[in-house]
């Protein structure tokens, strides 16, 4: 047995460093998609800072401070920016596309305010904007009507109720207290809900999603390459060392190993720098996981890659020689990635493949992959890559012996 396992491991030898170079390509090429699908991700319009510039009257003290304050405390602060400037200025922006929209104040409008008269103010964006841009204006709609006018009958009605009291010389103090209640309201809004992020996929993000698929995509077509060296159609070895007393299971198990630590290493050559990498640069360099996130993400490895290696094999025992067993594989990994959503998210599909993809060994692996990533994940895919490794091991030995007993009527 021992002596089997080194013959494969020499076989294995002799190749890997060609199957080293097909794998930091594949690497290479799979980790530019991600990082296209992260670019794409970041720069999209729910993740994007808008500009909004104010025109107009803008030179009153107190409307300053309410743009300082604004710009600093408020949580809108992460999705929207003001920007001061002559409406000559905001119409060119707004034309280039620099700006998203702008507002014009009418003259002396926080002093009117004061006084009670709420001018309108003038909010001018592009065309047919139907986007987040046309969602900032109605919150601004609501925010006038809901708010600002709400406060000044608050602050109204408490200067009358204090002079229907004959409370003299309490006007000042006690509107200005309100007041101050009322900026507290606003700028602890948010305060009043809880935001419950879904994710889109066992609460993962999209990027740690497709984090996820990429990289079951990769270890998936790792053993291709092995095509050449495990599926042949030459079995007279197999047959001579059955006479000698080596059981079929104890030779693909030799086999299986072999096949195993080198996907290990193959594996371990791409995503050791990386972590290595995320441990030695900037926290924002990977924009993804910290360095124990990435450590506990690839010890997810271990169980997938004992799945992946013996589904080659069993995959290439049905093809049976190089040609069949590189097409079988490829398409068959292919088909199981995009149905387990490896390349879409998997409520894209209708419902009966989602019920599907949840039963896939690409499925369970993905799931797998992500317990790592997702909070309060399920270890149930745990179990169930352990299932399809035995049960993909045990359909590549009945394949075997079924192959030797038909050619030359060997014994298990």
């Amino acid at each position: 047995m021992r002596t089997y396992f080194s013959l494969q491991c020499k076989r294995v030898m002799k190749v890997f460093p060609f199957i080293l170079i097909v794998t930091v390509v594949l690497f290479a090429a799979l980790a530019v998609m991600l990082s296209g699908l992260m670019s794409a991700y970041n720069n999209s319009e729910k993740n994007a800072v808008f500009k909004v510039g104010i025109t107009g009257d803008t030179d009153n003290e107190m409307l300053q401070m309410a743009i300082v304050a604004f710009q600093s405390f408020d949580e809108s602060r992460f999705s929207v920016e003001f920007v001061e400037m002559e409406q000559t200025v905001a119409e060119a922006a707004l034309q280039k596309g620099t700006i998203s929209a702008y507002l014009e104040l009418p003259e002396d409008f926080v002093e009117k305010a004061m006084r009670g008269e709420v001018e309108p103010m003038y909010y001018v964006t592009s065309a047919g904007a139907d986007n987040i841009v046309n969602m900032f204006k109605n919150e601004i709609t609501s925010l006038v009507t809901d708010v600002v006018v709400s406060s000044q009958q608050g602050s109204f009605g408490l200067q009358e109720a204090l002079d229907d009291n004959d409370v003299a010389g309490k006007h000042g103090e006690w509107v200005n207290a309100l007041a101050i209640e009322y900026v507290n309201l606003v700028l602890k809004r948010t305060e009043a809900i809880t935001v419950n992020e879904l994710g889109i996929s066992e609460g993962m993000r999209t990027v740690e999603y497709y984090l996820c698929g990429m990289t079951l995509l990769f270890l998936m077509l790792l053993g291709l390459p092995f095509v050449a060296i495990y599926a042949r159609q030459d079995r007279s070895l197999n047959v001579l060392l059955l006479s000698r007393g080596v059981s079929g299971f104890r030779q693909l198990f030799d086999e299986w190993l072999s096949h195993f630590l080198s996907l290990l290493c193959l594996a371990a050559a791409v995503f050791v720098p990386l972590l290595a990498f995320s441990a030695t640069a900037d926290p924002t360099a990977l924009q993804m996981l910290s360095t124990h996130e990435w450590l506990t993400y690839t010890l997810f490895f271990i169980p997938v890659l004992a799945m992946v290696s013996a589904f080659n094999l069993f995959i290439f025992e049905i093809g049976g020689n190089v040609v069949s067993g590189a097409l079988l594989h490829f398409f068959a990994v292919l088909c199981m990635c995009y149905v387990s959503g490896c390349f879409y998210p998997v409520y894209a599909f209708p419902h009966a493949v989602q019920t599907l993809e949840r039963f896939l060994p690409t499925g369970v692996a993905r799931e797998t992959l992500a317990i790592a990533l997702a909070e309060g994940a399920d270890l149930r895919p745990l179990i169930g890559v352990a299932v399809y490794a035995v049960a993909f091991f045990a359909a590549a030995w009945l394949v075997r012996m079924h192959t030797l007993h038909r050619r030359e009527g060997g014994t298990a």
